[in-house]
Formats: structure tokens, sequence, C-alpha cells
């Protein structure tokens, strides 16, 4: 099971450079959205890990996945996006267009059949390469206002492509992407 603190320690070092106008990550205007009351001068590390944990961590059920480098993906990617439905959809999407036996729906949701089968997936590396490669996607649709193409990653379709096209994939990146 991932780890909330430990990986909460290892992403705030990531916001350190706080300034006047966002503290860990957050934004007043952020803070307050979520349920921050308090003067945001004095938003502190506990207020922010309070805020993450209840809006960013708890409810994706990022606690069940086994590897923390992988739980640690999902939460940096939903600190960046303000969503965990999106992460764990691209978590799907990718485990989809590696593996050859069990197709997950992609619904954002990572309950049981989501949670075993990542959990149990013996080629971690390739689905964690995939993730940042739709990340990294999803990130340059989004900078470039391209509606369409970013409406692409929030599909709620299960891949069907055969298992040799899922093997040149994973290979593919397992060469590329070192």
């Amino acid at each position: 099971m991932a780890n909330f603190e430990k990986i909460f320690k290892e992403q705030i070092i990531l916001d350190l450079g706080s300034s006047e106008h966002e503290k860990y990550g957050f934004t007043e205007t952020s803070a307050k959205n979520l349920g921050y009351d308090g003067d945001f001068r004095l938003f502190s590390i506990q207020d922010a890990k309070t805020l993450y944990k209840v809006h960013y961590w708890t409810p994706f059920n990022f606690e069940y996945i086994q590897n923390s480098k992988m739980a640690m993906e999902l939460f940096e990617f939903t600190r960046h996006t303000r969503n965990g439905e999106l992460a764990v959809r691209i978590m799907q999407r990718s485990f989809n267009v590696l593996n050859k036996n069990i197709l997950l729906i992609e619904d954002g949701v990572l309950g049981v059949d989501t949670q075993k089968a990542v959990n149990t997936y013996k080629f971690y590396k390739s689905l964690f390469k995939t993730m940042n490669i739709i990340q990294g996607m999803y990130h340059i649709f989004e900078a470039e206002g391209d509606i369409v193409s970013s409406n692409l990653m929030n599909s709620h379709k299960t891949s069907s492509s055969s298992c040799t096209d899922k093997n040149f994939v994973r290979d593919w990146i397992d060469k590329i992407i070192k």
C-alpha cells in the first residue's frame, strides 16, 4: 500500500519555492475553494497536507496502489491538473495499450479490477513510461488549446488492438525511452 505521508513529503519539496500568491501548490482561491477558511498568509504545510489528502489522495484510492512510484505519479498528476479521475483514466488507458490479456474499463475509477490489474502487472516500467507519454500528450493538448485532442484523453472506450500491436508498443517504448 502506498504511504501518503512519504509521498507527500517527496512531492511537497517541488513546491517549496512558494510565493506570496502560492503556497505548497495552492493559490488562495484554490485553497478556499477546497474549504480552507483561514488567512492565506498563515496557510501552513499542514493545511496543504490536509487539503491534498482529503481532495487529491483519498477520493481516488491511491493508497491501494502497491508501487509507491506509481502512486506518486498519480498523485503528482492529480496535483497539477486537479483531476484524479483523469490520472486514473490515463493509467487505465496505458495499461490497456500494453496488456494483452485483460482490458480495463477506462472510467477513471481506481476500483478493485484496476487495483488488481495494476498491482500485479509485471511490466511496471513500460506502464509508467506509457503514462508519462500520455500525460505529456495531455499537457501539450491543453497548452495548445486543442479541445478535440484533449477530449480524446477523456474517452471512456476500452482499447481492443491486437496482442501483436500491444507487444510492439511495449517494446518500442522500452527502446525509445530509457
